[in-house]
């Protein structure tokens, strides 16, 4: 959980954000990040609450680590375990931090005017709005990615959609992984927290089905994110007074 300036409860949070960083890059096997900033952003921006709590911040990172954990808890057609991730989102042993995006976001009150076909999430879930980590994919590349579906969702649309993202410009994947799609389908919706401004409903329940999706990826714009928090380390570290040594002779 990297720190933003919107709501920020310590001066030293960027401190403690390297340090917890540099301890995760040797003692956990996959770490998901996930920005204040970029949710603080994301509640204001597509649930219109204009100044989000802890609880509006913390119901919506709960909606996500819910979709990772959902295969250990439910059946479905696809199911991704989570030594999976480690396995399709860790190139190399210490770059174990995936990105995350979650679609659809919208609020209760616009939920049965926004479209919730499969290829409308899938293409929501590459959007940089969408993303719980401020950086901009469309300046990078992809080395994995791997699409969690929840609800009523055939393979067949899933192919469809991501053919159509392939073929979509700004998503690229390198030379040396061009086809590094991982997909889970789960059967069961995400639950519904009593005052959650997120209500996943049907616009018409005869044309339309419950479907939520969750996308974690390895990117090379996660470059920017640590060079974003090396920069505040840096401005908080300058500004302390250290104690100058004189000799005496």
């Amino acid at each position: 959980m990297y720190p933003a300036p919107q709501i920020c409860t310590a001066v030293v949070e960027p401190y403690n954000a390297v340090l917890t960083t540099h301890t995760a890059i040797d003692h956990t096997d996959c770490s998901f990040l996930v920005d204040n900033e970029a949710i603080y952003d994301i509640c204001r921006r597509e649930l219109k609450i204009e100044r989000p709590t802890h609880t509006n911040l913390n119901r919506l990172i709960g909606q996500i680590v819910s979709s990772i954990t959902a295969s250990l808890r439910f059946e479905g057609a696809l199911n991704v375990d989570l030594a999976e991730f480690q396995t399709n989102l860790v190139p190399f042993p210490r770059i174990h931090f995936p990105l995350a995006n979650y679609a659809p976001i919208v609020p209760g009150d616009q939920a049965f005017h926004e479209p919730l076909s499969v290829a409308a999430i899938t293409f929501g879930c590459f959007e940089p709005a969408n993303q719980m980590v401020r950086c901009d994919p469309r300046h990078g590349r992809y080395m994995a990615c791997c699409l969690l579906y929840r609800g009523d969702v055939v393979p067949k649309d899933v192919n469809a959609a991501i053919s159509a993202i392939k073929r979509k410009r700004g998503v690229e994947f390198v030379d040396w992984c061009p086809t590094g799609f991982k997909v889970g389908i789960n059967y069961q919706l995400p639950a519904h927290v009593p005052g959650l401004l997120m209500l996943i409903q049907p616009i018409n329940t005869l044309h339309y089905t419950l479907c939520t999706l969750h996308q974690l990826s390895r990117l090379t714009t996660i470059l920017y994110i640590f060079l974003f928090l090396f920069l505040l380390f840096c401005s908080i570290f300058s500004s302390i007074n250290l104690p100058s040594h004189k000799s005496t002779e």
